[in-house]
């Protein structure tokens, strides 16, 4: 007995998927991202009284501490829980992009204050691994935009840049070119080949993975 076997043609394959089959699919879609968004919700009510308690220690209302390592541990606590606020806040705003109801709340602000405020959340954490953060923000400079996902893009953009840079500075700055306001985050890190650069944005791909990626 001879066999002979030869790949289905995609049109074929997109036939044999039934009107059952796609609705099963955008259920189990739909599923994920109310279930994304009930564990978001759940998960910001510890973590802002983490967050909030750890301020009050670490602004030593209730009496100062022994040593100095008491205080940068209370620091780190902090910072750390916000860190993780903004990851739950992330998968909270991904749930709702994904069932079509992220809304954008425009407004007017300064840009170099939005700056300010991402050089100021990351330059601790730069100075620990003996990085600087430069903030070059151009003068006079307003933006009509959501400020939060502003500040959410630059800070994914700035934290990456720390994160993979060992020696020299990560910059922040604003600049207009021909009517249009330009964010710019640059480092001196190990960079991204030109042949990586079509596969960033896709969602879950890195350039490396594994537990010394780099």
């Amino acid at each position: 007995v001879s066999v002979v076997a030869e790949p289905l043609s995609a049109a074929v394959f997109g036939e044999s998927c039934t009107a059952e089959d796609l609705e099963a699919a955008r259920e189990a879609s739909a599923a994920k991202s109310r279930f994304l968004a009930t564990v978001s919700h759940e998960l910001r009510t510890p973590l802002n009284a983490i967050i909030g308690f750890s301020d009050v220690l670490d602004q030593e209302y209730f009496g100062g501490f022994e040593s100095t390592k008491q205080k940068e541990y209370v620091g780190l606590i902090r910072q750390s829980g916000s860190h993780l606020l903004s990851i739950v806040n992330t998968l909270l705003d991904v749930s709702k992009i994904e069932a079509g109801r992220y809304e954008l709340d425009p407004e007017t602000f300064d840009v170099s204050t939005l700056m300010v405020e991402i050089g100021g959340l990351m330059r601790e954490e730069a100075r620990r691994k003996g990085l600087r953060v430069d903030v070059r923000p151009a003068a006079g400079l307003e933006l009509v935009a959501d400020r939060q996902a502003c500040h959410q893009i630059l800070l994914n953009l700035v934290a990456n840049a720390v994160k993979f840079t060992e020696t020299g500075a990560v910059t922040l700055e604003s600049r207009v070119r021909d009517g249009f306001c330009e964010l710019l985050v640059s480092d001196t890190g190990i960079g991204i080949a030109e042949a990586d650069l079509g596969r960033l944005g896709m969602p879950f791909v890195q350039l490396s993975s594994g537990l010394s990626r780099r």
